[in-house]
């Protein structure tokens, strides 16, 4: 009873203090990504909320890779898909003579989706770590545009995956 209790309490909160104090932001990105030796484009987005300083989110990434092998006659094609989740923190600097320009930084921690279709058709999750730096641009309250560095390690059954690459993004606060 006394979890269900605390449990309906912090729920509350959430709904209710959290919003209050701060704004949902979402934003999308892209990167131009090279995990290992290979370099393809990533995408995706993030919701989360905005603490003024801190920031707080989970974000979804897809990223894919189109190779083939070719042995003699026989060609083999395979696609190398990964999608990284995240839960993130973001800490961001306030510049004292321009409000429109901000730089972040940020660390996250989630599960990567990968698998290699065409090899094995299963997916497997992976703990993960995500690391980010870079610069918002605030055209208003609202909205902003991103320029960032992301980095990531990927634990691959005992392997390090290390991925990093630039992208542009753009976020919105609600």
């Amino acid at each position: 009873m006394k979890r269900v209790f605390l449990s309906i309490l912090v729920c509350s909160f959430l709904l209710v203090a959290v919003p209050a104090f701060s704004q949902f932001i979402a934003g999308v990105d892209y990167f131009n990504f090279k995990y290992e030796e290979n370099s393809a484009p990533m995408y995706g987005g993030y919701l989360g909320y905005d603490f003024n300083d801190f920031e707080v989110s989970i974000s979804y990434y897809m990223w894919s890779y189109d190779d083939s092998v070719t042995y003699g006659t026989y060609t083999f094609d395979w696609t190398m898909n990964i999608k990284p989740m995240h839960l993130n923190a973001i800490y961001k600097f306030k510049l004292p003579n321009d409000p429109h320009w901000v730089p972040f930084a940020g660390v996250g921690y989630g599960q990567t989706d990968f698998s290699i279709e065409g090899y094995e058709d299963d997916s497997e999750k992976y703990d993960s770590w995500l690391y980010m730096a870079g610069v918002r641009y605030y055209f208003n309250e609202q909205f902003s545009v991103n320029l960032t560095y992301l980095s990531t390690q990927v634990d691959v059954e005992g392997n390090s995956v290390d991925g990093s690459g630039f992208g542009i993004g753009g976020s919105y606060k609600f």
